[in-house]
């Protein structure tokens, strides 16, 4: 067919896989096995590698539900992880091969999620013009809230002259190993106004943690007593300081620790990256816009980035 050959991921490609992640233009360590396959027991794994002449040049991370591949269910965003050998014409190629493998399997549809354009290490948005010109569907658009820090604009930090410098009424803003103390207030925190709980819990956020030190951190806004007032996780790639897991506690809310400490962060990664990302403010399958979240984001001095779903059917 098209020289491209697609294999099913098994656990002997994995160094193969992890090399690959790691110098991709849009790798994320998000698709690294380590990462993957700790929820594999959830997860029916549906793979996939590309292969030219015996060179690896792309992934696809993948789950498979009934007769649906989804690019990956238990990530933020997945799509096919390219070499910087995949350039347009072979992520052509790659589709071509890739939905004659699915048809093959019985597969219907294919649900993919692109990596947002400020992860990408290079520009890596072949695989958009190879969904359009197989005539994917967009599926979902859900609005994140990001900082430039290489605009010439800057970001102003409005929210800086209501809530003062860091460091205000004492507060200490800084990196923290108090992962169970952080995520019981993290926990009651969600609990309490929304109904929910985190979606790792803490013994898989210290695993993850333990298997990727350097991109999974914990940042805190400790109180003069040392209390943990409120706290931010950070997953840090090359490009991208992405904020999660944000709480505060009522006396930290009473002295704005929250946002002394996302005011210290934005600092604290401008030297290092290009964008920092608040994620998304939007809700069921995009199409409601959680407006004063948006707007709190924005008055750090962000503006919107998309995080785009696609379904390709497949003949």
């Amino acid at each position: 067919m098209s020289g491209i050959a697609v294999v099913p991921y098994d656990p002997s490609f994995s160094d193969a896989w992890n090399r690959l992640v790691a110098e991709a233009r849009n790798g994320h360590f998000l698709f690294d096995r380590r990462f993957m396959d700790y929820h594999a027991d959830r997860f029916r794994d549906a793979s996939l590698l590309f292969f030219e002449k015996e060179r690896l040049i792309g992934l696809l991370p993948a789950n498979r539900v009934d007769d649906t591949i989804y690019s990956h269910q238990g990530l933020t965003f997945g799509g096919v992880v390219a070499a910087d050998k995949l350039n347009a014409s072979r992520m052509l190629s790659v589709f071509d091969a890739l939905r004659h493998q699915l048809s093959e399997a019985g597969v219907r549809a294919l649900v993919y999620k692109p990596v947002p354009h400020i992860y990408h290490r290079r520009p890596a948005e072949e695989d958009l013009y190879a969904l359009f010109r197989h005539g994917a569907k967009l599926l979902r658009r859900d609005i994140s809230t990001t900082i430039d820090y290489t605009s010439c604009a800057g970001s102003a930090h409005s929210r800086r002259k209501a809530g003062g410098k860091p460091g205000r009424s004492g507060l200490c803003f800084g990196e923290s190993k108090r992962w169970e103390e952080y995520w019981a207030l993290l926990t009651q925190v969600l609990v309490g106004r929304h109904g929910v709980r985190p979606v790792h819990s803490l013994a898989e956020i210290r695993l993850l943690r333990d298997r990727f030190p350097e991109a999974i951190r914990l940042f805190t806004a400790l109180s003069p007593s040392g209390a943990v007032l409120a706290g931010v996780v950070i997953f840090e790639t090359r490009t991208v300081a992405h904020a999660q897991y944000g709480a505060v506690s009522a006396e930290g809310r009473a002295v704005r620790a929250l946002d002394g400490l996302y005011m210290f962060l934005i600092e604290y990664y401008q030297a290092s990256k290009c964008w920092f990302d608040f994620g998304i403010s939007s809700d069921r399958d995009g199409r409601v816009l959680i407006d004063g979240l948006a707007k709190q984001k924005e008055e750090f001095g962000g503006s919107s980035v998309v995080y785009d779903t696609y379904r390709l059917a497949i003949p």
